[in-house]
């Protein structure tokens, strides 16, 4: 029950506007001031007036505390603006028509027509208030007019023997006025506390936040100088990938390791700007790092006196038995590893390895004259270039590898072809054709001329036309994978006759399909060779199965070498035993 009571005379609260509910508890604690000092009020003026009197004052007091609930209940449906206009309403109604109505000498409703004002001062704004106070004034103007002129009849006239009637209605109109201004007071200090508490709670923002503003200033300064650090460094390190790429672009180019060794430490030192550059190989028991290639006049004087390292040994020989990249400053105990007399400008030193499929092949070592030059910056960046110049030296390696592989087999298939040839021209019945006007026949004496055996030796086409007494002559050389197997002599029909280059080119190109047809027709002869071969073979191999007498298959096999091979004495010899002699 209390609580239906609480929330019945409570007036809305409005999260959002603090003004708005200021505005609605004030009202709602007039309303029912108002409200409940009416009803008390009426009673005594009913008792204190005649019977005429009492209808009116029905009349004026139920529809000015029917609106002064009215404007409670809209209160409660929260339309504090709505409430507040009823109810000024409602009391300038009451108090308008009390100073129409009232006798002449009555003062009450003048002075309430105070209330009005009072009351339009506390729930309406600035603009509403002024013109509240216009049409007050103009309705006053109107209603004293109108009395004056008896156009308005006195239907309550002040009783001079019965006083009671005059001091109820002048202890209503004070008692509302006072509590009007004791409201007013009270909600004036109360918006004043909190404008002061509000003010504190300001100054103590304000002071949070330019203690915010100072940390977010000192953060974004240490941001923009993080940013510009990191921005330098970005550039920088842009500069170096373009610079790596560069480097890589070049010595990609370059097929031979004992150039592409010294080009790539005179590239990294001229781009770079390093002290010293040197390139470290693992020798081929991998138990020490040789220098190979160095830009500096230090590095030259250890390469002229093989400078090596055994693995572990200093940086070099450290990162080339780790396999991990390192960095050494003039401080502490790296300022020993500095201890070169070749190179003794030396004050910070980075090595890196240069890495292959996870095994290492040798270092990349850079020195600098500047103590603390390298850091994780310049390691993550010259990382990229190790591994780019380890990529070129293997596959340098690899081109080296495989030319000396493709030198072997090109000697080896040479020997093979001037054996075979050899072999085959000395089972030929003729060593070449000759080819006239007349005919054709085969040649069984070598034919030479000087054109012939200079396009032999050169392996080059020679055109003789320098003796005008013969006819002009091409000699082609017939050459099978680089070896020349014979020579193609065309001679002019005639004297003086001028060989063109249509005819030249052809000649050429004959010569070279010729030699071709000539190895596929002596590797014709030579399978049919071998297939008859094993023709033979398998067959002497049946007769010898045919028999089972150890003794008959030896007579056999003789008899059938001899008689295959035409030989005039086949035997068998057995090893000596015991220093014996041989059995045949």
């Amino acid at each position: 029950m209390r609580s239906f009571f609480v929330k019945l005379f409570a007036a809305p609260v409005f999260e959002d506007d603090q003004e708005k509910t200021r505005t609605a508890r004030l009202l709602n604690a007039i309303l029912l001031i108002v409200i409940i000092f009416t009803i008390i009020a009426t009673a005594p003026l009913f008792f204190f007036a005649s019977s005429s009197e009492t209808p009116l004052f029905f009349a004026f007091f139920l529809p000015t505390t029917a609106l002064n609930i009215i404007a409670l209940l809209t209160l409660r449906r929260r339309r504090v603006a709505a409430a507040s206009y009823l109810f000024l309403f409602s009391v300038s109604l009451s108090i308008f028509s009390a100073y129409a109505t009232s006798g002449s000498g009555s003062a009450v409703s003048l002075l309430a027509i105070g209330l009005i004002l009072v009351f339009a001062n506390m729930f309406v704004n600035t603009r509403a208030f002024l013109r509240v106070t216009t049409l007050v004034a103009i309705i006053t103007f109107a209603l004293s007019v109108a009395r004056s002129r008896g156009w308005i009849p006195s239907i309550f006239q002040p009783s001079a023997g019965n006083p009671v009637g005059d001091w109820i209605a002048y202890s209503l109109v004070l008692s509302l006025a006072g509590i009007g201004m004791y409201l007013t007071s009270r909600n004036t200090q109360q918006a004043l506390e909190t404008s002061i508490a509000n003010r504190k709670k300001l100054q103590a923002t304000n002071e949070e936040l330019a203690d915010l503003q100072a940390i977010l200033e000192s953060r974004i300064q240490e941001r923009t100088a993080d940013f510009s650090t990191a921005r330098s460094e970005s550039e920088r390190r842009a500069k170096d990938l373009q610079t790596i790429s560069e480097i890589s672009r070049i010595v990609s180019s370059e097929q031979r390791l004992d150039i592409l060794l010294p080009l790539i430490v005179h590239i990294v030192s001229e781009k770079f700007n390093f002290y010293h550059i040197g390139i470290f190989l693992l020798d081929a028991a991998r138990q020490n790092v040789v220098l190979q290639a160095a830009n500096s006049e230090g590095g030259q004087h250890m390469l002229a006196r093989g400078h090596r390292l055994k693995l572990g040994e200093g940086i070099v020989g450290n990162v080339a038995h780790t396999g991990i990249a390192r960095i050494a400053l003039d401080v502490g105990a790296d300022a020993a590893f500095f201890d070169n007399p070749d190179l003794p400008a030396t004050r910070s030193e980075m090595a890196l390895p240069l890495n292959i499929k996870g095994e290492t092949i040798g270092v990349l070592d850079v020195q600098s004259v500047q103590a603390g030059e390298f850091n994780e910056n310049n390691l993550n960046t010259l990382s990229v270039l190790s591994a780019q110049i380890a990529i070129a030296i293997e596959n340098a390696r690899l081109l080296t590898n495989a030319q000396q592989a493709l030198a072997e087999a090109q000697a080896l298939h040479s020997q093979y072809l001037q054996q075979e040839w050899r072999t085959f021209r000395s089972k030929a019945a003729s060593i070449g054709y000759h080819q006239s006007t007349q005919g054709g026949e085969a040649l069984e004496a070598p034919f030479n001329t000087d054109a012939i055996n200079e396009a032999i030796k050169r392996g080059e086409l020679i055109l003789d036309d320098d003796n005008p007494r013969v006819e002009p002559a091409v000699s082609a050389p017939l050459k099978l994978r680089g070896e020349t197997i014979g020579v193609l002599n065309v001679k002019a029909p005639n004297k003086g006759y001028q060989w063109s280059a249509d005819e030249i080119n052809m000649i050429q190109a004959v010569s070279e399909r010729l030699a071709v047809a000539l190895e596929s027709a002596r590797l014709i002869e030579e399978t049919n060779r071998r297939a008859e071969r094993e023709r033979v073979v398998a067959e002497i191999t049946g007769k010898i199965r045919s028999v089972n007498d150890p003794q008959a298959m030896i007579q056999t096999a003789l008899a059938e070498l001899k008689s295959a091979l035409g030989a005039s004495r086949v035997q068998v010899v057995s090893p000596p035993a015991n220093g014996g002699k041989k059995d045949t």
